[in-house]
């Protein structure tokens, strides 16, 4: 147990137990031991099991100290769901301890610490956040105090947890990760898997999914992660995917998650979580009935736990919101009515902001007038209030800017899309503050929408290139893509556009060419980015050069084009659109068949010519910037060149034309 094998452990104790012949006095220290064991490796329900028969030998005996360990190994049921028994056990071993300090006149502090890490705990899963961080930080000089390294790497993950709910992730992540580090100093597994498990959590609050998914897999590579921490990682792959739009793998990760979940009997809290987010991802899919079925199951809670009346309430959400999709305002009226009675018996802020979104989204489906004037100013009246939920108050802000489309379409008046404005720049303050990058580069896609049908064709390709940027930087490829694909048809549509410029095009002829029906369905939840046809771009030139136009390289692709016609026609276009490259922060250009595409990288511009589709050529530029910018050979040739107004070539310096080779070569 002491050099950290722990499954060997185990079956040596168990070989001990199932000796004949000894006595109760021996097997009550075995069992104390296997429960120690098991909270080691973390395996819950079998400690919760030891828990009862150590407390049974404990009271039979008179034995007051191994009764406290039973009480501590039987409070553990609280990471199943049961806070309030959990407390009971946590209380009882408290009274214990301070009897014996009265007995023993002396400090039990390695009891105190247990049940106040059991007390931690027990706050954090009931919501109560400011107690729980104070009792854990108090763990955690206790922990100090004794001076063992693995309670030590417990308590700090205990904090971690405790400030990422906190919304304090830089604080979180630095607990995790001195958890990670002493775990690893110990060579402790399943110590190892835990923290990389919430380190994933913390990476997944802070909008960085690719860092939480590698954590995640890395936690799941073990096989000695907890079978609880291997719920919660695969819940949250199939979050990620399902963010990234990937939504079949996204099913994948749920489902497995599922079948942990029911070797469990569904008791953890967050399970609800799971089957709602399954419910979602149906519903993105266009299978109403079975995201209905999955949802109606997180209105039956399998533990006692806070958070099942939460999962209630956003259950209760969707089905209104699905209900209303499959055309069935009856049955949507019907959740609605649940709704209104939670919201009622809790007398919660939050619940009741969630009765209003719900009652205005119905309110809104309906053909009368009456009807949809109420849904608007309710709407208005909630975004005009205080942010309780953020995603319900996202989703509160996308249906009045829906609402407002449809009022802009109707009534050709362009004085609606003033009002959109400030609803926009909201949807932009949260999805940052919520580090909800999705939301994020949706809503500049919109904001591009937008711009089109006020004819602001430059600022419309701006937005879309900030989009798209935020999508790729974040890890939302297929969102990214959609981006680019769109950027490249605005450009294949832009003398249509500056036709309507000149024309003053009505305003149903503009939405019906900016099309931003499917931007508003994919925020309101109702689908997924469908996946594009991404083809490989044909290559023509590459060049760098400064803003002024003196070029310092270029490279012609293919070997039948007149290179002199090709630069002369290059050097127009740019000298044409400079300003707008400048100024804009435009990434693409069209001339004739063929495409612009620009980086940055100052004082330099890197340029590659096409034909086709951008968005693996994008790729390509700008991971050969990345090079040219981070490579000292490239870069110090560059600098050397403005000096002394020499071209680089394709050898010169060698490492250029390897890079080339590798980037671009199809």
């Amino acid at each position: 147990m002491r050099e950290g094998k722990y499954e060997e452990a185990l079956g040596t104790i168990k070989l001990f137990e199932n000796r004949p012949g000894i006595s109760e006095e021996e097997k009550l220290s075995a069992l104390v031991l296997e429960g120690k064991l098991y909270g080691y490796t973390r395996k819950l329900l079998e400690i919760v099991k030891v828990g009862d028969e150590v407390y049974k030998i404990s009271q039979k005996l008179g034995r007051s100290r191994e009764k406290f360990e039973s009480l501590i190994f039987k409070s553990n049921i609280l990471f199943l769901g049961n806070h309030d028994q959990a407390l009971d056990f946590a209380l009882e071993a408290e009274d214990l301890i301070n009897s014996l300090e009265k007995e023993e006149s002396r400090e039990p502090i390695r009891e105190k610490t247990a049940v106040l890490f059991i007390k931690a705990w027990t706050y954090y899963m009931r919501g109560d956040y400011n107690k729980a961080l104070e009792s854990a930080l108090l763990n955690l000089s206790f922990r100090e105090r004794l001076g063992k390294k693995m309670g030590i790497a417990d308590a700090c993950a205990l904090i971690g947890y405790t400030y990422m709910v906190k919304g304090e992730p830089d604080l979180a992540l630095g607990y995790a990760t001195k958890s990670l580090e002493l775990q690893r100093g110990m060579e402790n597994v399943s110590g190892i898997a835990s923290s990389l498990e919430l380190m994933g959590g913390i990476s997944y609050s802070m909008g960085n999914i690719d860092q939480s998914l590698e954590y995640t897999n890395q936690a799941l590579s073990f096989k000695e992660i907890t079978i609880i921490e291997k719920f919660t990682a695969l819940s949250r792959k199939g979050r990620i995917y399902g963010i990234k739009g990937e939504l079949d793998q996204a099913l994948k990760y749920y489902k497995q998650a599922l079948v942990i979940s029911e070797t469990i009997n569904n008791r953890h809290p967050n399970v609800a979580l799971n089957w709602i987010n399954l419910g979602n991802i149906y519903h993105m899919k266009g299978d109403y009935d079975q995201a209905i079925e999955f949802l109606k199951q997180a209105l039956e809670p399998t533990v006692e736990s806070p958070n099942q009346i939460y999962y209630v309430r956003i259950s209760l959400f969707w089905l209104v919101l699905i209900n209303l999709d499959k055309g069935l305002r009856e049955e949507a009226q019907q959740y609605l009515l649940q709704l209104k009675e939670l919201s009622d018996e809790t007398k919660s802020e939050r619940y009741y902001q969630t009765y209003q979104i719900a009652k205005a989204l119905i309110l809104k489906s309906s053909k009368r007038a009456r009807n949809r004037a109420e849904a608007e100013s309710l709407l208005k009246q909630i975004i005009e209030g205080e942010i309780i939920d953020p995603e319900t108050y996202i989703l509160c802000l996308v249906s009045l800017c829906e609402f407002l489309l449809e009022e802009l379409e109707n009534s050709e008046e362009t004085d609606v899309l003033d009002e959109i404005n400030p609803v926009i720049v909201r949807l932009l303050e949260i999805a940052e503050n919520q580090n909800s990058h999705s939301i994020l580069a949706e809503t500049k896609l919109l904001q591009g929408r937008l711009a089109l049908i006020r004819l602001n064709l430059d600022d419309a390709r701006q937005f879309l290139t900030s989009a798209q940027k935020i999508a790729d930087e974040h890890g939302l490829k297929l969102l990214a893509q959609k981006i680019s694909q769109e950027h490249d048809t605005l450009l294949e549509e832009l003398e249509t556009w500056q036709s309507f410029k000149k024309t003053k095009a009505s305003i149903s002829k503009r939405m019906k060419l900016a099309a931003v029906d499917g931007v508003m369905e994919r925020m309101l939840g109702k689908r997924a980015v469908e996946p594009p046809t991404i083809v490989e771009e044909s290559p023509i030139m590459l060049l760098i050069m400064d803003n002024s136009g003196n070029t310092f390289f270029n490279h012609t692709f293919a070997k039948d084009w007149d290179y002199d016609d090709l630069f002369s026609s290059f050097m127009s276009a740019f000298n044409t659109f400079s300003s707008e490259i400048f100024s804009k922060s435009i990434d693409r250009i069209k001339i004739d068949e063929n495409l612009i595409l620009i980086t940055p990288i100052e004082p330099f511009l890197v340029c590659y010519v096409i034909k086709g589709q951008s968005y693996s050529a994008l790729q390509k530029l700008n991971n050969f910037s990345d090079v040219v910018r981070n490579k000292p050979e490239i870069w110090d040739s560059l600098q050397k060149s403005i000096r002394t107004n020499e071209m680089l070539d394709l050898n010169n310096p060698p490492s250029l034309g390897i890079a080339i080779n590798e980037i671009f070569s199809h």
